[in-house]
C-alpha cells in the first residue's frame, strides 16, 4: 500500500481527495497487479486517472478501468454491469476479442441488486445467496481498508493478510486493536 497523494487527514473523517496505489504480487496464472484508487476532489477538480485512458468517454462519478498491455476494460459503474473494450493509451483500435463466460455469477442489477441479494441472504440465513459474499468480497474489502490506513500513516507499507500485520507498526496498530475482556473475537 502506498499513498501517492492525499489531502489533509484528520482523526475524524476521510481526506477530501487521494490517490492510493496497492501492489498485488504475482500468483499462479497471473503476473503482479498495480491497483490505483482515485478518490474525491482537489480544488474542485475530481481526482481521475489520465484522460487518455478514457478515449473520449466522460468519466462517471464512480467506475473502473483495467489497463492491460493489449487494451483497456472500462466500466462506468462500480459493479461492472456494463463494459467497453478500449484501445491501449495512445492507440486507436480496440483489440479483437471473444467474450468469455463469467467466472463468478452476476446479477446485472448494480448497487440495487447487490443490496437485494444481501437482504435476501440475511432473511434466508444463506450467505451463498449474496453473489458478492465474504469468500472474495472480504479480501477486496481488506485491501481497500489497507488503502485507508496508507492514507492515515502517510507512507507505504507491506501487509501480511495471514498474520494481520505489517513491518510498519503504525499500520498494524490501525488495523488491529486489543479488545476488552469478554469482547474478544
Amino acid at each position: 500500500m502506498e499513498p501517492i497523494t492525499v489531502g489533509p487527514v484528520n482523526p475524524e473523517t476521510f481526506p477530501a481527495w487521494a490517490i492510493v496505489k496497492l501492489k498485488f504480487p504475482a500468483i499462479k496464472g497471473r503476473g503482479p497487479v498495480d491497483f490505483f484508487w482515485y478518490e474525491g476532489k482537489q480544488d474542485g477538480k475530481k481526482k481521475l486517472p489520465p484522460a487518455e485512458l478514457f478515449h473520449g468517454n466522460r468519466p462517471p462519478n464512480s467506475g473502473s478501468l483495467i489497463v492491460g498491455t493489449k487494451g483497456i476494460l472500462y466500466s462506468p459503474n462500480d459493479y461492472g454491469s456494463s463494459w467497453q473494450l478500449l484501445p491501449v493509451a495512445g492507440g486507436t483500435k480496440a483489440p479483437e476479442y471473444k467474450k468469455v463466460d463469467p467466472v463468478l455469477a452476476r446479477n446485472n442489477r448494480g448497487d440495487v441488486g447487490m443490496k437485494i441479494e444481501w437482504a435476501e441472504a440475511i432473511k434466508a440465513g444463506k450467505p451463498e445467496i449474496a453473489l458478492s459474499n465474504f469468500n472474495h468480497a472480504g479480501n477486496f474489502t481488506e485491501a481497500i481498508l489497507m488503502g485507508n490506513i496508507a492514507m492515515k500513516v502517510g507512507q507505504g507499507f507491506d501487509w501480511n493478510a495471514d498474520k494481520l500485520s505489517s513491518s510498519n507498526k503504525k499500520a498494524t496498530a490501525l488495523a488491529t486493536k486489543d479488545y476488552r475482556k469478554g469482547w474478544e473475537i
